[in-house]
């Protein structure tokens, strides 16, 4: 049936009398094994670029559909707090920075939920490590403002030296490297959120055993083979890293953008807590 078959949002066509059917008239076994089959068919062309993973992305996902839960109210938060701050005068000067930087964060977090929820966990994971430098970064400001502002301008001027945007006669001396990130958290005093940073550096960040582990496949007689397809499976390891990381983004902003840590901490602390008790059944 499969060789003369087509499915589109839910839909069989018989190419016989192109009469549709839909796939919930089937019984559930047959209905996961033609979906399985049209997916694989369907990423073994384009991947994760699959138009199919997409449509499936609600049945991938139901299994951890409290975690994602969290995570959008985490992302709704972080876009509340975020605006909350406009018309208060920090959009302007320095701190215009600091509101750059959530913002930055915001959009990486959203990156690794979208990520995860396709099911490429190894590459939301390696979003985290971003929105950890953002709120290095914010934690620098809160205790330094002016020296954190320097910094990340020097470097914005540094980069545009590489980058030959500069003329040539004003190149030279032209702005100087940023801090690296255990440099910021030491200068913000986040040394222990850099131990997650630096965990996440082995995991997702580069090219290690660690996140080259999904691809591929042991068997019971001992050989070795390579998997493909959705982490369905590691999509709650990748959204507690995010998550964790943008909590701590989020309670760094609050302060520095000197609205009240004590303003969102409430709604920052239940999604916390809510994170904190999925966390219990993850396996280690």
């Amino acid at each position: 049936m499969l060789a003369h078959t087509f499915w589109f949002s839910g839909r069989l066509w018989d190419n016989n009398d192109m009469k549709p059917f839909d796939l919930e008239d089937l019984p559930p076994d047959i209905i996961e094994s033609v979906r399985d089959r049209l997916l694989d068919q369907s990423m073994r062309v384009d991947g994760f670029l699959s138009p199919m993973l997409a449509l499936d992305a609600a049945n991938q996902t139901e299994p951890h559909r409290e975690w994602f839960a969290v995570a959008q109210d985490l992302n709704r938060l972080s876009l509340l707090l975020w605006q909350d701050t406009e018309g208060r005068g920090i959009w302007l000067g320095p701190d215009a920075l600091v509101v750059r930087l959530i913002a930055r964060s915001n959009d990486t977090f959203a990156g690794a939920i979208i990520l995860a929820e396709r099911g490429l966990t190894i590459e939301s994971q390696n979003l985290s490590r971003v929105i950890y430098e953002c709120a290095f970064w914010i934690g620098y400001f809160i205790k330094n403002r002016e020296a954190a502002a320097e910094a990340l301008l020097e470097d914005d001027q540094f980069s545009r030296v590489k980058l030959g945007l500069e003329p040539l006669g004003e190149r030279k001396g032209k702005g100087k490297r940023a801090p690296q990130p255990q440099t910021l958290s030491e200068r913000a005093e986040m040394g222990d959120d850099y131990q997650f940073y630096s965990a996440l550096c082995g995991i997702a960040g580069h090219a290690s055993v660690s996140s080259l582990g999904h691809y591929g496949a042991g068997h019971e007689d001992g050989s070795f083979g390579l998997s493909f397809g959705p982490d369905i499976d590691g999509m709650p390891r990748a959204l507690w890293f995010a998550i964790r990381a943008q909590i701590v983004a989020l309670r760094k902003f609050s302060i520095a953008a000197r609205n009240g840590a004590e303003a969102y901490e409430v709604a920052i602390s239940n999604i916390e807590q809510r994170w904190f008790a999925l966390s219990q059944s993850m396996p280690q």
